[in-house]
């Protein structure tokens, strides 16, 4: 009895598992299926005023992901036979195909116009229809008068795969399509592999399948001399200088800063008149002043220059110490020292009263040696250069400090 009852659960067992084998084959798998284009559509009208009507419809299935919308990158700046130029478009609808507006943001980036089409509080999966239509001017090239589209039909800026890219190019009723020249390209940008082109009564289709991520489709259509009017001069024109502005703003508002700022400081009053020789300095000024007015500069030099005129004036003394010779090493000095009584301070500049005071600092106050400044006068510099500039101005030799 034993023996019977283990071989039936037994048998059950294998049953059990075998079952359980079969369901995980017969499942479907659960991975995400991949966001795609099915199909973008394009219709191309030509305009006799050279403008171009752009339908675009866009079948694009999000698969499983959940996502707010899609972005339409459209480029607008276009490098053609060495030339770099932007067209005008205006984006006039954003519909769903039962004409339904959908929310949009349009911004400029880079070399395209981004179109942001979704509800940003709303997310979305599956199929969904996006038809766009907007009006392009500044997309005809003249080429010895014979007019020429060069368009970029999808952008190559998806992050998703194309399955099938088309524009459809209606010239002006008149022009016979015969005498259109075309060309077709396909994949990444700059890329030469051709696409297809098939030529119907009234219009030519350019198409092309399976574009990978950040692939389009571009189509060139050369048409013969007179098809579409030309834009006017003052119209080129006024392209030129949206293209270029650069070139002419830049330099024009730096010439009027430039301008104004030497209107305030950078001309020399009275110019116009003539400059009468003078053989000799200015009566008033000292060594330094002299310096300083000629190049506009306080030099080291100039500042010295007050150590020979102060002593000179009776300030002090100066005098050359004896050598002291160690083998052949020899070093020289100079003392310098107030008379007695000393002369009254108070006619010197500000600038001559700070450099007496600095010469005089260590020591005995009335006797300084040369080599006793080379540690602390020179931390003094400053303050002196700064009080030669602020006397000339308050003179009107400068404006104002030339530093």
């Amino acid at each position: 009895m034993l023996k019977e009852f283990l071989a039936k659960k037994l048998d059950v067992g294998l049953f059990m598992a075998a079952l359980f084998a079969v369901s995980l084959f017969a499942l479907p798998c659960q991975a995400d299926s991949p966001e795609v284009i099915k199909s973008f559509d394009e219709v191309i009208r030509l305009n006799k005023d050279c403008s171009l009507d752009v339908t675009e419809t866009i079948d694009m299935d999000f698969g499983s992901a959940h996502r707010h919308g899609i972005y339409r990158m459209i480029p607008i700046r276009y490098s053609r036979s060495g030339n770099d130029y932007s067209v005008e478009l205006k984006v006039d609808s954003v519909v769903d195909e039962n004409g339904t507006e959908y929310t949009r943001e349009i911004s400029n980036q880079g070399r395209d116009l981004n179109i942001r089409i979704g509800d940003a509080d709303r997310l979305i999966t599956g199929k969904h229809i996006y038809k766009i239509h907007y009006t392009v001017r500044r997309a005809v090239n003249f080429f010895s008068d014979k007019p020429e589209v060069y368009w970029n039909v999808t952008g190559n800026e998806w992050p998703f795969p194309i399955e099938s890219a088309k524009a459809s190019f209606y010239p002006p009723p008149d022009v016979s399509i015969d005498a259109i020249q075309t060309a077709c390209y396909r994949g990444p940008l700059g890329a030469s592999d051709e696409g297809q082109i098939e030529k119907f009564s009234d219009h030519i289709v350019f198409q092309t399948t399976t574009l990978s991520p950040a692939e389009g489709l571009t189509f060139v259509a050369g048409l013969p001399k007179g098809s579409v009017s030309p834009p006017s001069f003052g119209q080129e024109l006024l392209w030129f200088f949206r293209d270029w502005w650069a070139l002419f703003v830049i330099p024009a508002v730096s010439f009027g800063l430039m301008y104004w700022l030497w209107l305030g400081s950078g001309r020399d009053e009275e110019a116009l008149k003539a400059i009468a020789v003078d053989w000799n300095p200015p009566k008033g000024l000292s060594p330094a002043e002299v310096g300083t007015v000629v190049d506009e500069v306080c030099d080291n030099k100039d500042i010295v220059a007050t150590l020979i005129d102060l002593a000179v004036r009776g300030y002090y003394t100066m005098r050359e110490l004896p050598k002291s010779d160690f083998f052949f090493l020899s070093s020289k000095d100079y003392e310098f020292k107030k008379p007695n009584p000393p002369k009254d301070m108070s006619i010197l500049r500000d600038y001559e009263r700070t450099f007496l005071t600095t010469l005089f600092s260590q020591g005995a106050s009335d006797v300084a040696l040369l080599s006793g400044l080379k540690n602390h006068f020179y931390l003094h510099l400053p303050a002196i250069r700064n009080e030669i500039y602020d006397g000339l101005s308050e003179r009107g030799y400068f404006k104002e400090n030339p530093d």
